[in-house]
């Protein structure tokens, strides 16, 4: 009996020591939190080792379920941000792709999403161009709907010839909207990804540091329900404001994140770890 007193004294010493003075990666195995959607965005799925050509397949399939990316046209592939392909989409050509309907889901009405809603991607921005330009959007750019939007604007009037990046998300009674100029050079990818709930509210992060944020959001009701397709090259209410850029990685996590998930997040995409 006393020798398997014993046995658990020191079972629970050492589960103690570990927590005190940490411990292996093989011992403290953290579960990965997964996204719920994931497109790689990698433009030829067949043969992902050539990239700067055109890919002129129609599809781009998520990971693992349904709905598939359709493409506007035949998109060319540029280096990706962590030695895959991506596809770039070009304003000048009316690039887009549309990830078919999201209605009553919490991409679209804010409202339904219980646990929160993260939204991640790698852009490769054309901060050069003037005006105002989008990149991802589900509704949260308009007053006849709802959802989320990233945005760009370069405008030497309002911004002081700077480019701006801003969220946007809406739901029955509040929009939030964040901005930042924290953006790498002309031509740099980017980690973007924002984290949302209706009590913690809006926080935006650049290759995984925090830039901005807007916590209680802006009285605004919202009832009408237009817009509720998932686009990335413009917004989904219009076909104008088209952005240039490359685009990888498309992410959706239906909850929120906090912020040490967010930058390890970003390091696992930016130094994935190659199988033996």
């Amino acid at each position: 009996m006393k020798s398997g007193r014993y046995i658990v004294l020191l079972l629970l010493a050492a589960v103690y020591f570990s927590s005190v003075n940490g411990c292996q990666d093989s011992q403290c195995y953290r579960p990965q939190i997964l996204p719920y959607h994931h497109w790689k965005l990698d433009g030829c799925p067949e043969d992902e080792t050539i990239c700067g050509g055109s890919c002129s397949q129609e599809e781009l399939p998520e990971t693992d379920v349904s709905p598939t990316g359709i493409k506007s046209r035949s998109l060319p592939t540029v280096d990706g941000p962590n030695g895959n392909c991506a596809v770039y989409l070009d304003r000048a050509h009316s690039d887009s792709i549309d990830f078919g309907e999201f209605a009553n889901t919490c991409l679209t009405r804010l409202e339904l999403c219980k646990r929160g809603l993260t939204v991640s991607v790698w852009l490769k921005i054309d901060t050069s161009l003037n005006g105002r330009t989008y990149y991802v959007s589900s509704g949260g750019q308009t007053t006849v709907s709802r959802g989320i939007s990233i945005l760009g604007s370069r405008n030497v009037e309002s911004y002081g010839d700077t480019f701006v990046l801003t969220v946007h998300l809406r739901d029955l009674n509040h929009i939030w909207e964040a901005d930042t100029s924290a953006l790498p050079s002309n031509g740099r990818w980017a980690h973007i990804a924002f984290t949302w709930s209706e009590y913690h509210g809006l926080r935006v992060f650049i290759d995984g540091q925090l830039q901005a944020q807007h916590k209680f959001g802006t009285p605004l009701t919202t009832n009408l329900y237009q817009y509720t397709r998932l686009m990335i090259g413009r917004p989904n209410s219009v076909s104008n404001y088209f952005g240039s850029s490359g685009f990888s990685d498309l992410k959706i996590y239906y909850q929120r994140l906090e912020d040490h998930e967010i930058a390890e997040a970003f390091t696992n995409e930016r130094f994935p770890k190659k199988l033996a």
